[in-house]
Parts: C-alpha cells; sequence; structure tokens
C-alpha cells in the first residue's frame, strides 16, 4: 500500500489539493522546528478551543505557559475576555500592536518550539479602523517572526466573505513575500506542521 511505500523513499502522503499546498508552503519557507511544543496566539474565544483541538488531533502539543510567561502577559492584556494560558487568546483586532509583544514573549521561553498566529478577518474588518489593524497585526507577525528564531505559521480566518476574502488574498502576498507561510485554517496550519515534523523526526537518524 501506498502508506508503506511512502515512508520508504523519503515522500508525505496527502489526500488533498489544500493539503499539499499547505505542506508546500510549510517546507518552502519554514526551518524544522524543534518539537512539537506550539503555542497557539489569536483572538477570537471559540477559535482558540477549535485550535487546541485541531493541534491535539494533529499531534502537535500545546504546554502551559510558564509562570513568568503569563504574568509578563497579563501585564498588558485585558482581563475580560481573553487567556494568557495556552491557546492565548486576546484583543488583539482592537489592540493590535498587543499581537507582536504576545508573541515576542511566548516566542521567548524555552518550552515552545513554534508559533501558530491566527487572526480572524471578518470580525476585524467590522471595526471602525479594521483594515488597518489588520495591517498592524500582520506587519507584527512578520517582524516579530523574524527576530524569534522560532518557527511561525500565519493563519487568516475567512469564512468567504468578498471583503475578506479580499483582505486575505492581499495580506496572504505581502507574508509569502517577507518569507511566512500563510494558511487558511488552524487545523490545516497543524496538519501541515505535524507531517514536517516527522519528516524531519524520520530523517534524523539517517543525517
Amino acid at each position: 500500500p501506498w502508506s508503506a511505500l511512502f515512508p520508504q523513499c523519503g515522500a508525505i502522503q496527502v489526500y488533498s489539493l489544500p493539503d499539499m499546498l499547505d505542506l508546500m508552503q510549510t517546507f518552502l519557507y519554514l526551518k524544522a522546528p524543534a518539537g512539537r511544543r506550539t503555542a497557539v496566539i489569536g483572538g477570537g474565544g471559540g477559535a482558540s478551543v477549535i485550535a487546541a483541538d485541531d493541534c491535539f488531533a494533529a499531534g502537535l502539543q500545546l504546554p502551559p505557559l510558564y509562570t513568568k510567561v503569563r504574568e509578563d502577559l497579563a501585564r498588558f492584556t485585558p482581563s475580560a475576555g481573553t487567556s494568557v494560558r495556552n491557546p492565548v487568546d486576546g484583543n488583539y483586532p482592537r489592540r493590535p500592536h498587543d499581537l507582536y509583544t504576545t508573541i515576542k514573549i511566548v516566542a521567548a521561553s524555552p518550552q515552545i518550539d513554534m508559533i501558530i498566529s491566527h487572526v480572524g478577518l471578518e470580525f476585524t474588518l467590522t471595526l471602525p479602523k479594521g483594515r488597518e489593524n489588520l495591517d498592524i497585526m500582520v506587519e507584527g507577525m512578520i517582524k516579530v517572526g523574524r527576530e524569534c528564531g522560532k518557527p511561525l505559521a500565519i493563519v487568516l480566518r475567512t469564512s468567504g466573505a468578498p471583503q475578506s476574502v479580499q483582505a486575505a488574498t492581499e495580506l496572504q502576498d505581502v507574508c509569502l513575500r517577507s518569507g511566512f507561510p500563510v494558511f487558511n485554517s488552524i487545523g490545516g496550519a497543524a496538519l501541515a506542521l505535524s507531517k514536517f515534523i516527522k519528516y524531519h523526526e524520520e530523517r534524523a537518524p539517517w543525517e
């Protein structure tokens, strides 16, 4: 069967064209993380809960953040409707500069190997400065991704509304030109990252 053949020839099995595209950009833009310990950072409450389920289903680990990290995040994160655990859930659509600071603090922790940062476009675009704030968040993710030295996957979540699809296309181009992979869903990012890590785990004994 194919599942037995692929590992022998160093190939990775995927089951759909979107999965293949996700995996291709993961290999193209990311270096191999040190392990499966992942921090998920974004806004949206329910999206963060689903993100945790998606990561666990893909075989990624979401370790609780150290007390010191949570204390540092709590200094600027509003207490209402947010979380400084893992996943980290902040009010980034209204406080876009906080996303850069959050990722920087979390990525500096030795307990984290890689970051998935997600942004919900529809809700953000309903805000008075929504598009401006999206640009600030994406610029912040790119900046901290270059600084932190750990793999960063960017997820631009949209339900398909024309305005948000247009914004997602424009922002995706910015991210790709800057050397960062962009995913349509947290589940897709988690699956691609897990397969990416497994590939390097299986290659390690031969290197």
